[in-house]
């Protein structure tokens, strides 16, 4: 009984499932058609507006063509107004930069040479050439001042050397004159040394003498 029971209740089961699953069938099968008639209905406005966008899409490539062909002119004319531009703008380069720059890599060069007594140009303008130019010639009074610093340095050099060379004949004159002096003194004590000895014999032989009468007067 507990068998047919249990089987019971799962063909119940069983049988709710299957019930469940024809009308979730039909459900979608049901909006399926609404969908398909739905569609049906909405297609011929899609070809409309497929129609519609292709004949947009044909303009606005026309539109595109008729841009890139006017930005094609404009690139044209302004590539000219640049090139003449950057024409005109070279005739002044040369003329207000290039000539001075010239003249004052003459004029480092000429430094360079040794060359001092010499005019820097453009010194007076008052841009960056005038600048340049005065800073070549603080370049310039800068050697000049070196050099004139180097010859009283070789100047003082010069009297030093000579200085020395006075000093160091002075010093062999004295050092000379020393030995000389020292000479003479080393004579000078050895006869004083003889004297005395002399004088020691002497005293010796006068006290032995003295000695000799005393013993005679006695």
């Amino acid at each position: 009984e507990g068998v047919r029971a249990e089987v019971s209740r799962e063909l119940e089961v069983y049988q709710t499932a299957l019930q469940a699953y024809r009308d979730a069938d039909l459900s979608v099968r049901a909006a399926q058609t609404t969908l398909s008639q739905a569609f049906a209905a909405l297609q011929p406005e899609l070809e409309g507006i497929d129609t519609h966008s292709a004949g947009r899409e044909e303009a606005m490539m026309t539109e595109v063509e008729s841009a890139q062909k006017l930005a094609e002119r404009l690139a044209i004319v302004v590539a000219l107004a640049i090139s003449v531009f950057f024409v005109a703008l070279a005739v002044v380069i040369s003329r207000s930069v290039v000539r001075p720059l010239s003249g004052l890599t003459e004029v480092m060069e000429r430094l360079a040479a040794g060359e001092r007594a010499l005019t820097v140009p453009c010194a007076e303008q008052r841009d960056e050439i005038g600048i340049m130019a005065r800073s070549v010639e603080v370049f310039r009074q800068g050697l000049i001042r070196a050099e004139q610093l180097d010859a009283e340095a070789r100047v003082r050099q010069q009297a030093e050397l000579e200085r020395g060379r006075k000093l160091q004949a002075l010093a062999a004159t004295f050092q000379e004159e020393v030995r000389h002096a020292m000479g003479q003194v080393a004579g000078v004590v050895a006869t004083v040394g003889s004297n005395a000895d002399t004088l020691k014999v002497s005293a010796g032989i006068a006290a032995e003498q003295g000695g000799a009468v005393a013993a005679a007067d006695g």
